[in-house]
């Protein structure tokens, strides 16, 4: 793997082959600087670095097959919103047709707030 590091920018990317304009490409583009903002120490391990703190808020931008699929943590493409009100309302319908559910649910919700809301003193 070849690891290229752009130092005016603080990204890191790491390739299997070289890149190349209008070359297919799949990169993944972090933020260098957010993920390793408190390092001590200039020999740190990279790769532990990034394994161990690197989450969806560091992506950037992710480029599959040379076209960009995710820029600064929006999915492009998707419309979000639309796709959670769809999963919304599908789930609102199967409980109100659902009385096994209801009460499943109803235990449930019961056993959580036990569980997070204990009784104090």
């Amino acid at each position: 793997m070849t690891t290229m590091f752009c130092a005016n920018s603080g990204w890191r990317i790491c390739c299997t082959s070289g890149i190349a304009a209008g070359a297919p490409a799949d990169l993944l583009l972090l933020d260098w600087a957010a993920l390793d903002n408190d390092r001590l120490r200039v020999d740190a391990d990279v790769l532990g670095v990034l394994f161990a703190r690197a989450t969806a808020r560091h992506i950037r931008e992710l480029i599959v097959a040379g076209r960009t699929v995710v820029r600064d943590g929006a999915v492009l493409g998707v419309d979000l919103a639309a796709a959670r009100a769809e999963v919304i309302g599908q789930m609102r319908a199967g409980v109100r047709d659902s009385a096994v559910l209801v009460s499943i649910l109803a235990a449930y919700e019961q056993t959580l707030a036990a569980h997070f809301e204990p009784a104090c003193c």
